[in-house]
Formats: structure tokens, sequence, C-alpha cells
């Protein structure tokens, strides 16, 4: 028989029976619910039991452990300092020459040698020479990230109340040390920055004695420019060595010097000279200075680039 479905009440016999059976199952359906809400709070409290018991009996010892080694542990900060912090130069001792660029007797040159450990800073300072208790006129100084520097006073007279004489004690003060950094934006690498830009190269060195009493002599070189850039000025230090010493020392500026472009050089130097004597020539160059470089054509002026 088709099931009969009431055109004033749409509810089946299906839906009155599923209705039924839930009235008399309410307290059962209840009791059951409370039942599985009670097993999952068993299970929850019996699972952290586990692990608190866990922790206490089987974990503690390697908790512990773990805890000192991170608090004892010891972090290497060196590399970060490095790249953070700047160092002082380190200032080599002070030497007395006699002076070969001046024609007068007597006269001394005093040079001492310093290093800037820094790789991401320019050091610019003014430096005095104090000699026997007297201080010497200041002077301006730079010196390149990673780089050494001779740095010198010329033509010293004995006289006039100076009391420079060979067998003289002499030292160095550096005044007004700024640190100037490096941008990593511009220059990712100082040091290889400043090696691309500094490649000369000296060659066929002559020493020609031009004076009567083997007192004024030409020291004549080959000097290349074999870097890729043009500059506008550099200076020129030339020391010569007896052996691992340095004897004497001059300087002199070099203009408009190109890529490429070879000059001859002749530094005069009025004193005695042995046979034995070699040269070294150092360039000095702020190759952080924008204004050094001449601009290739088409190009426009920046570091070099």
């Amino acid at each position: 028989m088709p099931e009969y479905k009431s055109p004033l009440n749409p509810i089946t016999d299906k839906d009155l029976e599923r209705g039924y059976w839930f009235v008399t199952h309410k307290i059962f359906l209840k009791r059951l619910g409370y039942s599985f809400f009670i097993l999952f709070n068993i299970i929850l409290v019996s699972y952290n039991a586990y692990k608190i018991i866990n922790f206490y009996t089987v974990e503690a010892e390697k908790h512990e452990r773990e805890m000192q080694e991170l608090f004892t542990m010891q972090t290497d900060y060196e590399p970060i300092n490095k790249t953070s912090k700047a160092s002082s130069p380190k200032i080599g001792p002070v030497k007395i020459l006699p002076s070969g660029k001046s024609v007068d007797k007597g006269t001394y040159d005093l040079i001492s040698e310093l290093y800037n450990p820094n790789e991401k800073f320019k050091l610019k300072f003014d430096y005095q020479f104090i000699c026997n208790g007297q201080s010497l006129i200041p002077k301006h100084a730079y010196i390149l990230p990673g780089q050494k520097k001779i740095i010198a006073d010329f033509g010293l007279p004995a006289q006039a109340g100076l009391n420079i004489s060979g067998n003289s004690s002499a030292q160095i003060k550096i005044i007004d040390l700024k640190y100037e950094r490096i941008s990593a934006h511009e220059v990712a690498d100082p040091v290889s920055f400043i090696n691309d830009r500094m490649i000369f190269e000296i060659k066929n060195v002559k020493m020609d004695e031009i004076g009567a009493a083997k007192d004024i002599y030409k020291i004549k070189f080959d000097l290349e420019n074999k870097s890729a850039y043009n500059y506008w000025e550099m200076g020129l230090i030339t020391l010569l060595y007896k052996g691992s010493d340095i004897a004497g020392i001059n300087y002199i500026t070099l203009e408009k010097f190109r890529s490429g472009e070879e000059k001859e050089i002749e530094v005069t130097w009025y004193d005695y000279l042995p046979s034995t004597i070699k040269v070294s020539v150092i360039p000095e160059i702020d190759v952080f200075d924008e204004t050094v470089y001449m601009e290739f054509e088409g190009k426009q002026k920046g570091l070099g680039f």
C-alpha cells in the first residue's frame, strides 16, 4: 500500500517513526554524548600525564644539558666587529735620514710607515713629528683601506733651533684621526677596488752621477700606467734601499697620467749613493675621490666606473 500523505501536513510516516525513535531514546543519546566527552577528556589527560612523567623521568637530563649548552655557547664576534668597528692605525718607528731632496747640506728627512688594518674604512688625519722634544708643523694625510703608507717631513734643517741630526730621536703624533666608511653600495670590495686602480710598472731604472764630488745623482726610470683609468694627478714616492733598510726618500707629483701611458721619470738626489742602491716606487692616489679621475669620452664622472 502506498505511503499516505496528508494534503494539509507534508510529514510522512517515516518522519513520524524517526521522531518517535529520538523521543524514546533521548536519555540514551544524552548519556552516549556524555560518555564520548568523558572518554575524550580521559585520553587528553592521560596523554598530558604521560608527557609530564616522561619529561621528568626520561627527558629532564637531556633538557638540562641542552640548556647549559645554550647559555654557555660563545659567539665569535670578531668577523662582525671587523665590519662594524674600525681599528686604530699601526704606527712604525720614525727614521731620520740625510735629505737627498735639498742641495743644502745638513738637512734631514723624517719618515714613518703607517698601516690601516681596516678593509672598510679610509683614514684621514693630521700628523706631527716630534724630534728631541720639539714639535714640527702638522701635515695632512690619508690611508686607504687595508694599505700601508709612508709619511714624511722633508728637508728639515739642523739649524734654526730644530736640533736634528742623524743621532737624534724622533716620534710621531697622530692628530684628529677620522674614519671614513666606504659605502658598500658603491664599492663592494674596497681592497680589490684599490688594486684594480693602482697597477703601475717601473722599469729601465738607471742612476747617473752628475756631480763632480759624487754628491749629485739623477735616478731615471720609466713608469707605465697599466690600469684602465686616467688620472689628473698622482703623487710618487721614491724610496732608496741599502739592503733591506731605507736609505733615502723623495717625492714628486705627476700630472695627467692616462691608461696605457708610459712616463720617463727623473729624480735628482743631492747626496752620495752607492752603486748597490735599490729603487722602489710607491704611487699615491686617493682612488675613492672621484675628482682624481679624468673622464673617458662618452662616460660620466664617477669612481672610475
